[in-house]
């Protein structure tokens, strides 16, 4: 697991189960590759007091890493669980393309 995981959300509170499924999103991306040394997710709402469905959610995971800053992120419309799932998918690519690149593979 990272050394340091924030999770923030902005504009809407979320729920320990939204949390929790963050989390365990976190340790996946660690058994792809173990060196990361610190983890921010945000998920972001529109400017309300809480999210409708609808309304775009962001949510942005930065990962840093020896010698990088690796970003995954996604906005979706429609679900929160989509925006949390598709930005995680981001930043696993994003951790095996870096993978790639120390081993020389690309």
């Amino acid at each position: 697991m990272p050394q340091v995981i924030n999770i923030t959300s902005r504009d809407f509170k979320l729920s320990a189960a939204t949390e929790a499924k963050i989390r365990e999103k976190i340790a996946s991306l660690d058994s792809h590759y173990d060196r990361i040394s610190h983890c921010d997710v945000i998920v972001e709402a529109p400017a309300i007091h809480h999210h409708h469905r609808g309304e775009p959610l962001t949510v942005r995971v930065r990962m840093t890493v020896p010698g990088a800053e690796l970003i995954g992120d996604h906005q979706d419309d429609s679900d929160r669980a989509v925006a949390i799932r598709e930005s995680f998918h981001a930043a696993d690519r994003q951790l095996k393309e870096h993978a790639s690149r120390l081993r020389g593979t690309i």
